[in-house]
């Protein structure tokens, strides 16, 4: 759904998303808390997904998981 809002808006949609990761890094580690996030990736920018993956494989090895699904 967000794919066919206006490029700005889907812009701005990824800037939240990579915010997210960077702000809430400390919050999972802090917390042993998994960050993963399923779905289609292949429209995020590479920055983003190598933003992503970065946040997923640090976390990898905590029990609490926050799961992040994006819709194809």
């Amino acid at each position: 759904e967000n794919w066919g809002r206006p490029e700005e808006e889907v812009s701005k949609i990824m800037e939240l998303f990579n915010d997210f990761l960077i702000k809430y890094t400390k919050t999972l580690t802090d917390n042993g808390i998994r960050l993963k996030i399923s779905g289609d990736k292949t429209k995020l920018s590479k920055e983003l997904i190598d933003l992503a993956e970065s946040r997923e494989e640090l976390t990898k090895n905590y029990k609490k998981v926050l799961n992040l699904f994006k819709k194809n």
